[in-house]
């Protein structure tokens, strides 16, 4: 009896130590040390690629080369924002000379798209200048969601985010958020067939809290991003789909038409294929849910149920539409049906 007690205390005893260890390289990685930067945070990730943005004017940050995230910040007077202004200027002077070229020689359904181009390409160097503006208030939740996820009892992916964003890093955000809520239902996942006491339960729903808290906050930074763009992948689409059935003079035309509208078509199914990852990864918990036995439903279970069915997670724009599968095929079939119109 005494040795299985011994065994105990060593069992515990180390257990212990693991919980130190781990809540000492929580506190290095909250302070922004080394560890923090080994990560796999979105921060870590994305961090090449603001520095290549400040070539070309978008996200214009300072101190892009600081491990810590936290000192990464919008500042009026930088570089950064100095050529993002020359670049606002410059396409500002292009738009207003095709502007006036336009309206000289007459303004129509077809000779507009280049204006629509330049002015779309404006409204989302200022969008990206907002994103900036609200990214140190992003950064702070986001880096501490990340520090909570990449310890026990969370598992990491089986892809890291710098992966992930070599693939398309054009979605880094929609990815890492992703992941993280992946991540959640792994560890929800995990408890399937166990008895799992109230208090656990509550931990988990604080947890998925946060994760939400995140994700609103992304989507109130990235909508009117969203908006512009779909609204612009729309126009074109339309556009193009009212020459479908113009002649062409030659072969070469035909190849570039049809070219650029599946393009454009497989564009905007990528956009909301992608965006719809957050909402359905926010779902996958909801199976692990239902696999609860009666005895062990209680009312932190029902609160997490009720949570997760009554919120909707996820990428919209300005809560106008939502970027998910069913969103997807209701603006092919708007297009659709405005094709048959035309015919």
């Amino acid at each position: 009896m005494s040795r299985t007690s011994d065994d105990i205390r060593k069992h515990l005893k180390v257990r212990r130590q693991k919980q130190r260890a781990i809540l000492a390289m929580r506190w290095r990685c909250a302070q922004g040390g080394l560890e923090f930067e080994q990560l796999d945070t979105f921060y870590g990730a994305i961090r090449p690629y603001l520095c290549v943005a400040q070539f070309f004017g978008i996200m214009p940050l300072s101190n892009i080369r600081s491990r810590d995230p936290q000192d990464v910040k919008f500042k009026v007077r930088s570089i950064g924002l100095a050529v993002t202004g020359l670049f606002l200027l410059l396409g500002g002077i292009k738009t207003l000379v095709g502007a006036n070229i336009l309206f000289t020689a007459g303004l129509n359904a077809k000779n507009m798209v280049g204006l629509v181009f330049l002015i779309v390409g404006m409204v989302n160097w200022l969008n990206f200048v907002g994103f900036a503006r609200s990214w140190s208030h992003i950064m702070l939740p986001w880096s501490s969601v990340d520090i909570l996820m990449l310890f026990p009892p969370y598992k990491r992916g089986k892809r890291s985010l710098r992966s992930k964003v070599n693939v398309l890093a054009l979605s880094v955000a929609v990815l890492a958020v992703a992941q993280r809520f992946q991540q959640f239902a792994a560890r929800v996942a995990a408890l399937e067939g166990r008895h799992v006491p109230e208090a656990l339960w509550y931990d988990i729903r604080r947890d998925h809290i946060r994760l939400c808290e995140l994700a609103s906050l992304v989507e109130a930074s990235m909508s009117n991003i969203v908006f512009v763009s779909c609204a612009n992948n729309v126009y074109v689409i339309c556009n193009q789909a009212l020459a479908i059935f113009t002649k062409l003079r030659h072969p070469i035309n035909y190849v570039y038409f049809w070219y650029s509208l599946i393009f454009l078509l497989a564009r905007t199914s990528l956009v909301f294929m992608t965006a719809s990852k957050i909402h359905d990864a926010s779902l996958l918990p909801l199976r692990s849910l239902y696999l609860v036995p009666s005895d062990g439903w209680n009312q932190e279970v029902q609160r997490f149920a009720d949570q997760l069915t009554s919120e909707f997670v996820g990428l919209s724009g300005y809560r106008l539409f939502c970027l998910t599968r069913k969103s997807l095929f209701g603006v092919l079939a708007t297009l659709v049906t405005y094709e048959l119109m035309l015919l």
